[in-house]
């Protein structure tokens, strides 16, 4: 009972409120333009004056960074980069070009070569390394590249090699379809 009657006089208490804060008066909205409100003071155009400098600066120290990467994005669009390797030596190197997509391993065979194993550009072999020893591991989807003369070779990205314990001047078996 107690709760109904509190429930009943809040309610009351509610709608009094609600009668005497309701007028007739409109409400007066203003807008206020911050800028025009911030250089109104001479303290606020010094403000502004300081933050329009800076600014300035800023654009100045960054537009000359921003025509460098311009120019240095053209320059790279410009340019025909060519996979492959570079090989290093006692004496000197030698850069490898590969003109074709390289999955991390691929057989490298001169016309020759390919010639006498039944190769083709572009074939995929299966490559068996450390045949001789109790780690023997083979390599699927081999691509064979041809070109070049005098070339028969077998490249394994390092991961790869170093998993199946291979080093260079190993000896590999090419197992074909």
């Amino acid at each position: 009972m107690r709760i109904h009657k509190a429930v009943v006089l809040l309610g009351l208490a509610a709608i009094f409120v609600w009668g005497i804060a309701a007028s007739d008066e409109p409400i007066k909205v203003g807008v206020v333009d911050l800028d025009q409100a911030l250089i109104s003071t001479d303290e606020g155009k010094k403000a502004s004056d300081e933050i329009q400098r800076k600014q300035k600066e800023a654009e100045a120290q960054v537009q000359p960074l921003v025509e460098k990467y311009k120019a240095l994005e053209e320059e790279i669009k410009s340019k025909k980069f060519s996979p492959g390797l570079t090989v290093t030596g006692p004496k000197g190197s030698v850069f490898v070009p590969i003109n074709k997509a390289v999955n991390g391993r691929w057989l490298l065979a001169s016309k020759d070569r390919a010639e006498k194993m039944g190769l083709k550009d572009g074939m995929l072999v299966d490559v068996r390394v450390g045949a001789d020893s109790d780690w023997a591991t083979t390599f699927h989807k081999v691509l064979v590249i041809i070109e070049g003369e005098d070339r028969w070779a077998l490249y394994l990205d390092p991961d790869a090699a170093s998993a199946a314990s291979v080093k260079p001047g190993d000896w590999a078996q090419v197992l074909l379809p």
